[in-house]
């Protein structure tokens, strides 16, 4: 019997998959536990028609983050931080800073787990981040560190 599995289940599938199993397992086990229906012509219809929807939201969402990534880099990033004599910072310039100063800077909201120093910013100057805007596709951004008393 074929059914839709809607669960992920330990030994046979994934969600969304359409898998072959004994007619028996699939009416005492999988459907009663809403693990899984029956794949009918209709069913597996609709589920090709979410599958094409999230296929093209993905596709738009990947198509919105070239964007962006073609974007960052066109303005000046400035982070303010406290600074002593000789550029020195008190404490350093973390992820999050940089992602508000982003926000600021593009009007875009980034998540500050997705911004990745190469190291710890602990002086005034120039320096590179990577922003991660959705998997497979990173931005380099400069951004400057300006020191404030």
């Amino acid at each position: 019997m074929k059914v839709l599995l809607l669960k992920d289940v330990k030994n046979l599938g994934k969600a969304q998959e359409v898998v072959n199993v004994a007619e028996g397992h699939a009416r005492n086990l999988l459907i009663p536990q809403k693990l899984a229906v029956p794949a009918t012509p209709a069913i597996l219809a609709d589920m090709k028609k979410r599958q094409e929807q999230q296929a093209a939201k993905e596709a738009k969402a990947k198509e919105e983050a070239l964007a962006l990534k073609e974007r960052l880099g066109s303005k000046r990033i400035v982070v303010k931080a406290k600074a002593g004599s000789e550029g020195r910072l008190f404490g350093s310039v973390t992820n999050a800073e940089v992602a508000e100063a982003l926000e600021k800077a593009y009007d875009v909201s980034v998540d500050k787990k997705k911004v990745h120093l190469e190291e710890p910013v602990k002086h005034t100057g120039a320096f590179t981040a990577q922003v991660r805007l959705y998997p497979g596709v990173a931005a380099e951004i400069t951004f400057e560190v300006e020191g404030e008393e």
